[in-house]
């Protein structure tokens, strides 16, 4: 069939269906690839730094029990720090048990102190970081073993 315009057909002229629907189908997953990754840099810094507590929670309860030392967790607004009895306060930067600076704005942090034993925690203690966006729950079991809760 002639066109107006010499050497173009009718089929050359636009693009099928099938083509439109494939190429939108591969935008929504960009898009959704995309608004995954831009979730909300403070949520994501809560849930990194609850997963850190706890991992510092489970190392600070086994340096607790080989040292055959007392160490306890005391932290406020501004930051958190590990304190080992009879082992200087200064520490490298390399120390996972060093002081740290919160990463994000705190409101409160209830209870300010956790002590870890050669023996395990008589109770469970549950630990709540409240922020401006959420409150942060890690929960302390009797072995020492932390979670962040849900």
């Amino acid at each position: 069939m002639r066109t107006s315009v010499p050497g173009i057909s009718d089929r050359a002229r636009g693009f099928t269906l099938l083509e439109t629907l494939v190429v939108l189908a591969i935008l929504g997953v960009v898009v959704g690839t995309v608004m995954v990754s831009l979730a909300p840099a403070e949520t994501r810094r809560v849930d990194e730094e609850g997963a850190r507590l706890a991992a510092l929670f489970r190392l600070a309860q086994d340096e607790s029990r080989l040292r055959s030392r007392e160490v306890v967790w005391r932290a406020d607004r501004r930051g958190y720090r590990f304190d080992v009895a009879g082992v200087e306060a200064a520490r490298g930067n390399d120390d996972p048990l060093r002081p740290r600076a919160w990463p994000f704005a705190v409101d409160a942090v209830t209870p300010g102190e956790v002590r870890f034993g050669r023996e395990p925690l008589l109770t469970a203690v549950d630990i709540r970081i409240a922020t401006p966006g959420r409150t942060l729950t890690l929960a302390i079991d009797a072995l020492g073993d932390a979670a962040v809760k849900p």
